[in-house]
């Protein structure tokens, strides 16, 4: 029979007291969020959009699209 080290116990109990669950469903919206990732950096690239609203679209468009999920 082998010995564990202590960092090997350590992990061994932690993991024993973990409890994993089933993941949370990935439901509408999540689809859209390649496109927004997408999106932004074309309108700047293509000057259609400038790089400050680009950037404050990118950061809320992703959080609206989970939201209303």
């Amino acid at each position: 029979m082998r010995k564990l080290a202590e960092t090997d116990k350590a992990t061994a109990e932690y993991l024993d007291t973990t409890k994993v669950g089933q993941a949370p469903r990935v439901t509408n919206g999540a689809g859209d969020l390649e496109a927004i990732v997408k999106r932004h950096p074309e309108e700047v690239l293509f000057d259609r959009e400038p790089p400050a609203q680009a950037a404050r679209s990118f950061s809320t468009e992703p959080q609206a699209e989970t939201d209303g999920a």
